[in-house]
């Protein structure tokens, strides 16, 4: 678990690197949080290892989601009315992907500048959002069915339904 970064009062900076693991969670509740990189691992004992965007606002260059071989040992990626901004990739490893998560439990938001792996679990909530926002050609996950808005800075772009063969 990530204990003390290297701004004032042990507050991290965007040169830290922090990782979250042995089933702890990192909660972001202030509107400045921000790092270098973010990893959370659920590997170790059984439980579950989270970074949750609560309320706050966190801006991080990449994070990866990393979660146990057997079951139980689930690393989580959970934001709730906050928003989460990752300038580069959201990368998911897991030998077991049932046990890495994304899940929205309110009307956040999480941006994506990079490419954004496949989770085992991506829950949405009616009002969250996830933005595309790279410079760049962006990966996007295939998912099971479901309805997509790509939207730009202003305006519908178009709706899809998208359907896993």
């Amino acid at each position: 678990l990530f204990r003390s970064g290297s701004g004032a009062g042990g507050a991290p900076t965007a040169s830290d690197t922090i990782t979250i693991s042995n089933n702890a969670t990192l909660t972001v509740n202030v509107s400045t949080a921000v790092a270098s990189s973010i990893t959370i691992t659920g590997a170790g004992t059984n439980g579950t290892t989270a970074l949750d965007v609560s309320s706050g606002t966190l801006t991080v260059g990449s994070v990866t989601i990393t979660g146990g071989g057997t079951s139980n040992r689930l690393a989580k990626l959970n934001i709730s009315t906050g928003t989460a901004t990752v300038t580069g990739d959201v990368t998911i490893t897991s030998t077991n992907s049932a046990n890495t998560q994304i899940v929205f439990t309110s009307t956040g938001t999480l941006k994506v500048g990079g490419a954004l792996g496949s989770a085992g679990t991506f829950t949405t909530f009616s009002g969250s959002t996830v933005e595309f926002n790279g410079t760049g050609a962006q990966t996007v996950p295939r998912s099971e069915e479901h309805t997509s808005e790509l939207q730009s800075h202003h305006d519908l772009v178009c709706r899809l339904l998208l359907e896993k063969k």
